[in-house]
């Protein structure tokens, strides 16, 4: 029986086997041990597979035995099953009839077969050869029909009748044919096959019966009968085929099974697979001893001639194939290598080494170089060229054959020396569109050309040439001796150019091609020496290569000689050394069955034993795999029963592999230490002759990663990682903050002293003005001083608890000083403060008590040194983004004069002057990122003479938004 996947089931004595195409897998043991004996029968029903069987009732499935029938002590052989849509079974066994409902077939509990008997049966129907039951069968209308060695019964309507009894001895009933209630067909082992209809009996004659010719429109009934394998056709009543295979070997045929266009024997010495041949090969003890064809061709006469050995020809004439010319007294070694019949019908021949020769009006006339001007006596081919020109293709060269109007025969010799090989053999040429002829063989390819042959390299290495064609579409096409077949053109250039080489990868099953033919249709047809390629050029498939080996028929391989020609009928024929074959390309060219391609398991391996499987897997469910469990090994197998042979596999996992993997015919992949992710395996096939199977059976699985490669465990992770570096950033931040807190306070305090030594410094030099203002005894100026100093150093002790004060109030400061000044210099004494307009006096905080300093120090060393035209300005100009420039600029005497002034004066009342150092230690603790060396810039000034012109101080200072 064959499955609905295509798997071939066969019993046999010890149990019941399966067929994959390549192996068998037995069974001989149910799970319980007991073992199933002689099988008989085999049905399958949905995804199970029922056994009848010496033993008794079985099922397989999910790849276990199961016994249904209880043991006991009284037979219990199942002989023929019939399994009905509800599931019902119909069994023929030992006992009798049994029919059994599909409700009492549980998976766990056993029947007794004896329970399920037909009703009546043990005591009405029992025989002198007992009760057992051999054959049952189900027509389409559900009439069950059942016979014993020689009686035919039919149950219907809960009875059951007795239809026919043998009359001759020994005429067992051997096969049951139902088609309805009324009508059944039956085949008896001694009398053949019988009719009963309506109860009418007939007994059918084979000779009647058998019309081969006939198509049938139906596949037919195969059975095994008394002369043969027969195919019946009961809705016509005829048989179409019958096939003897007495004198083959097989002894007693017991089963028949059409699978396809293939046919499984059951025979008591073997399974025998019977295959159809597209190829009918001529027997050379039928064909006058033909052993050898090395050259075909036919006549306009319609005449089809094979060149053989020993300068014989033969023809066929549809049926025999007889001598056509024969062996001449100066041929009587050499073969006849090519045939050639040119237009005026004379045939011309070369052989193997004893030269040329041409037949006409019924004589034959040998040419050889002893005695006419031809380059050498062996030949390979004949190639016809322009003008009735004929080359000769042979050893070291070609002679051309010319024929005049009068029939005047004159060759022309051209001599190919040897370059690489002993004797220059060359096999075959073509002309090119410019008429100049090339040639190959075993030097490789080569063109004529000025009495001269050109090597001409086609590929990157050197070739073997055995034969050259040109194609309906000017292709030219090259058979090589292992570089497999070269399809190319001519160029502009009449040059020619390689555009594709088939090869083993492409589809060829060799790459020693022979011969070469272009079919009708511009197909093209190779013979190698392993049998026939065929590349499909025109067809829908295109280009689509297909293989014909021994096992479709064709003749054995280990000839030596192949040669192709296609008669006007359209048949191809070969000749090889090996004898003479012939086949129709339209059928041979037509679309095969694809292959049926199939997941059988799939393994987790371990990944440190390569070769030791784990656990199998469903097939049938996706698998969740950890990361630990990341090897893993496919099985898979294609069913083809007419092309088996040379099956090729495709594999591909989606989610490593990009394209399809050419397993060739392994049948099994193994992937290891695969990394986490999400694939897809599939497999396809293509078998021997080029067709891919329709069905691409995949897997899914997931290969998990380990925890610490998760995402949650990465989130988590990094969650961690984040909260340490935020706990640590933290820590970082709070004591920089407590640091920079306690700098500030550091810095405060710092400057707060400053300005506790600067303001006495600032209060000294009022004093001392108010002192000189009593001593003058210039009272009024004193109080006006006095009233003045008051509010200024109201002002100033109020602003030098901040470290920032606002400009204005900066400003204020020094007019009240200034103003003070003045009143103590007199009216030679002028001053201007002067404010860039874009600057808020309200809105920016500076320093307090820093510009002070710098104005007292110009007016008293360099301005009150002055005799008249005393001047003093102070500027405010932004520098930039939070940075004030202050500048102070005096007509006074000048630095260098005030000096020494100063030097002199130092030394009557010494005194340690350290206003500005304070201002600019201040500054620099104020914005210590600064450059320091900007602070504080003091420039002596010039008149045009040369002489001093007083001092120009300018001050950087930060400022602060007040608002």
């Amino acid at each position: 029986a064959v499955d609905k996947k295509g798997f071939l089931w066969v019993g046999s004595v010890a149990g019941v086997s399966k067929y994959d195409g390549y192996n068998f897998t037995h069974f001989t043991y149910a799970t319980d041990n007991s073992q199933i004996g002689v099988v008989y029968s085999i049905k399958e029903e949905a995804e199970k597979l029922w056994i009848g069987s010496s033993a008794g009732l079985f099922c397989i499935s999910d790849g276990k035995v199961r016994r249904v029938s209880a043991e006991r002590d009284s037979p219990n052989g199942v002989y023929d099953m019939v399994v009905e849509k509800n599931g019902d079974l119909w069994l023929a066994t030992q006992i009798g009839p049994v029919h059994i409902s599909e409700k009492f077939l549980s998976d766990t509990s056993k029947v007794q077969l004896k329970n399920y008997l037909l009703p009546g049966w043990t005591n009405n129907y029992s025989t002198t050869y007992g009760p057992e039951c051999q054959l049952i069968r189900q027509a389409k209308d559900g009439s069950i029909y059942f016979s014993q060695p020689y009686q035919l019964y039919k149950y219907s309507d809960q009875s059951i009748q007795l239809l026919y009894t043998a009359h001759e001895p020994n005429d067992k009933m051997e096969e049951l044919i139902p088609i309805n209630k009324s009508m059944v067909y039956f085949n008896s082992s001694a009398t053949g096959l019988h009719k009963l209809s309506d109860s009418h009996h007939q007994n059918l004659q084979f000779k009647n019966l058998y019309q081969p010719k006939r198509i049938p429109k139906s596949q037919g009934h195969w059975y095994v009968g008394s002369l043969g394998i027969v195919c019946f056709q009961p809705d016509e009543e005829f048989i179409s085929e019958s096939i003897n295979f007495h004198g083959e070997g097989a002894q007693w045929f017991s089963m028949v099974l059409k699978e396809e266009s293939v046919l499984w024997l059951a025979t008591h010495s073997g399974l025998i697979k019977v295959k159809p041949s597209f190829f009918h090969v001529f027997s050379p003890t039928h064909y006058n001893n033909i052993q050898e064809s090395f050259s075909l061709t036919e006549l306009k006469s319609g005449q089809l001639l094979f060149g053989a050995n020993h300068g014989a020809i033969y023809s066929f004439d549809g049926k025999l194939i007889e001598q056509f010319i024969a062996s001449n007294q100066s041929v009587q070694h050499a073969e006849i290598k090519s045939l050639y019949e040119d237009k005026q019908s004379w045939l011309w021949m070369a052989t193997g080494y004893e030269g040329l020769g041409v037949y006409r009006n019924g004589q034959s006339s040998w040419f050889r170089k002893e005695k006419y001007n031809i380059h050498n006596n062996s030949f390979a081919s004949l190639v016809p060229g322009k003008n009735g020109v004929i080359y000769a293709v042979g050893d070291k060269g070609v002679t051309a054959i010319a024929i005049d109007s009068n029939g005047k025969i004159s060759f022309t010799p051209y001599h190919a020396p040897p370059r690489s090989t002993q004797y220059a053999k060359y096999y075959d040429g073509i002309e090119g569109p410019d008429g100049k002829l090339w040639i190959g063989g075993e030097e490789g390819l080569c063109y004529l050309s000025k009495g001269s042959f050109i090597p001409f390299q086609l590929t990157n290495k050197p070739i073997q040439v055995r034969s050259i064609k040109k194609g309906l579409d000017n292709t030219i096409w090259i058979a090589t001796t292992g570089e497999g077949i070269l399809q190319c053109r001519f160029n502009s250039g009449n040059i020619l150019e390689l555009e594709k080489q088939y090869t083993e990868k492409d589809g060829l099953n060799s790459l020693q091609f022979l011969d070469l033919l272009i079919d009708k249709k511009g197909n093209l047809w190779a013979g190698s020496t392993r049998g026939i390629s065929f590349i499909e050029m025109q067809g829908r498939n295109h280009p689509r290569i297909v293989n014909y080996t021994e096992a479709d028929g064709f003749i054995e391989p280990g000839y030596y000689s192949i040669k192709l020609y296609q008669d006007k009928s359209g048949f191809i024929w070969v000749g090889t050394s090996f004898g003479i074959a012939c086949f129709d390309p339209q059928r041979m060219s037509e679309t095969a069955l694809s292959p049926k391609v199939y997941l059988s398991n799939i393994e987790l391996l371990h990944a440190q034993k390569r070769n030791d499987g784990d656990k199998l897997l469903r097939i049938e469910q996706a698998a969740s795999l950890p990361h630990y469990k990341n090897s893993i090994r496919f099985n898979y197998t294609a069913l083809d029963p007419a092309n088996q042979d040379d099956m090729r596999y495709y594999y591909r996992m989606e989610g490593l592999d990009t394209n399809w993997i050419n397993a060739h015919s392994q049948r099994s992949i193994s992937y290891f230490s695969l990394p986490p992710g999400k694939y897809s395996f599939h497999v396809k096939a293509i078998n021997a002759k080029g067709i891919e199977s329709k069905n691409i059976p995949s897997y899914s699985f997931v290969i998990h990663p380990p925890f610490w490669k998760t995402w949650w465990f990465t989130v988590l992770s990094s969650l961690i990682v984040l909260l340490a570096l935020y706990i640590g950033l933290r820590r970082r931040i709070n004591q920089l903050k407590a640091k920079a807190t306690i700098q500030q306070q550091l810095t405060e305090l710092e400057v707060k002293a400053l300005r506790a030594q600067m303001n006495p410094h600032f209060i000294f030099n009022a004093m001392s003005s108010i002192q000189q203002f009593t001593v003058n005894n210039d009272i009024d100026n004193a109080y006006l001083y006095i009233s003045k100093f008051s509010t200024l150093l109201r002002k100033v002790l109020h602003s030098s608890q901040y470290n920032y004060i606002v400009l204005d109030e900066e400003i204020e400061l020094l007019r009240l000083y200034l103003d003070i000044e003045k009143q103590r210099l007199g009216k030679d004494f002028e001053f201007e403060i002067s404010i860039e307009e874009e600057i808020e006096t309200e809105a920016i905080k500076i320093p307090g008590m820093m510009i002070q300093p710098f104005v007292e120090n110009a007016i008293k060393h360099g301005l009150a040194l002055k005799e008249d035209n005393k001047k003093l300005t102070i500027q405010f100009t932004m520098s930039g983004d939070h940075q004030l420039l202050v500048t102070i600029t005096d007509n006074g005497i000048g630095r260098e004069k005030a000096a020494q002034l100063r030097s002199v004066q130092e030394k009557l009342l010494p005194h340690e002057s350290k206003g500005i150092e304070l201002v600019k230690y201040r500054l620099e603790l104020l914005q210590p990122g600064g450059n320091k060396t900007d602070i504080i810039a003091i420039e002596d000034l010039f008149d045009s003479q040369g002489n001093a012109g007083g001092t120009k101080v300018s001050i950087q200072m930060p400022i602060v938004n007040s608002r």
